[in-house]
């Protein structure tokens, strides 16, 4: 497993989309951080098809649902964060890459406002106000072992892992966040930003 932790780059002036492609790059290539330096990343489009929940698998490939989640703080919480940081906006911009056919998606957001305390008084990881986003895309792909990668801009966060999908059966993969820790007694919260994502295959925790 190889991820870069959130950082503090200066991505001013760059799309998102392109801020999602080149942190990819450098998941790809097992770097631990962020820079304004040009990665190439060689492109395929014959490894997966986006398909409707309906739509029959051709032969030789199988069903590979992917779900991913995370909760942000609402816009304009930090007063010096970016004006163009996505965080509290509508959408959230996540990018995947498998095995060299990468996809940019927009998460869309809902207000959310878990209780910040469980019943045992404990903060919960996504107590508070804030923005929940989720996606779920089903593609179609071969199955056998591929190479996945995953990064969110937005939190210059990126995991790469490796998989392997059974043949004649559907798969999940699932992409769940855990938060930094942070406050008077470190709890993990989501106002503190991803730590990292926890990766399950089938229900089955991989990394």
């Amino acid at each position: 497993m190889d991820q870069v932790e959130p950082g503090k780059a200066d991505l001013g002036g760059v799309s998102m989309k392109n801020c999602a492609m080149l942190l990819l790059g450098f998941v790809l290539l097992g770097c631990n951080a962020l820079s304004n330096s040009q990665v190439i990343i060689p492109e395929r489009n014959d490894v997966f098809r986006e398909v409707s929940k309906d739509s029959p698998v051709p032969p030789g490939s199988v069903m590979l649902t992917v779900k991913a989640e995370i909760k942000t703080h609402h816009k304009d919480f930090y007063l010096l964060e970016s004006r163009n940081s996505p965080h509290g906006r509508q959408q959230y911009p996540i990018l995947i890459n498998i095995d060299g056919q990468q996809a940019f998606w927009e998460m869309p957001g809902m207000r959310d406002d878990t209780a910040m305390y469980d019943e045992l008084g404990d903060v919960t990881p996504e107590g508070g106000k804030g923005m929940k986003y989720m996606i779920e895309k089903k593609l179609s792909v071969s199955p056998g072992r591929h190479q996945v990668a995953i990064a969110l801009p937005g939190d210059e966060y990126g995991k790469k892992i490796e998989i392997t999908l059974p043949q004649n059966r559907p798969s999940l993969l699932e992409f769940k966040p855990v938060y930094e820790q942070g406050g008077i007694g470190h709890h993990e919260n989501f106002l503190h930003g991803i730590r990292q994502f926890d990766v399950y295959l089938n229900e089955q925790q991989i990394e």
